[in-house]
């Protein structure tokens, strides 16, 4: 076990759940964690339909949340147990498709609704 390794699954697991977070605030209080779903330097007052853009992000960002929670999980779990061994390679393959994909759905719907 590698403390370092440790350390960075446990950030990607506290990430996935201040994800779900932001998508909470979302969809209750109609809150955007601009640092969450918006490109650098784009301000959330700038958007021409922040409905719009909330419906088309919404539900990209609780995938994003939980696969970003439950791959941080399989890490540390990973890390004390050492069961998946080199398996543990397809997980972190799995997380970088998905933030790939979630940074290509934050820049076309900037693209569409600012």
């Amino acid at each position: 076990m590698d403390n370092m390794f440790v350390l960075i699954d446990l950030l990607v697991a506290g990430f996935g759940v201040y994800i779900l977070y932001g998508w909470y605030l979302m969809a209750k209080k109609g809150e955007v964690k601009e640092n969450l779903v918006l490109p650098k330097d784009t301000n959330m007052k700038r958007c021409k339909d922040r409905e719009g853009y909330i419906a088309c992000i919404q539900p990209k960002l609780l995938v994003f949340g939980i696969a970003t929670t439950v791959c941080g999980a399989i890490g540390v779990i990973n890390d004390f147990t050492g069961l998946m061994g080199n398996l543990y390679l397809v997980v972190t393959v799995i997380f970088l498709i998905f933030v790939i994909w979630f940074g290509i759905a934050v820049r076309n719907a900037a693209k569409k609704y600012f």
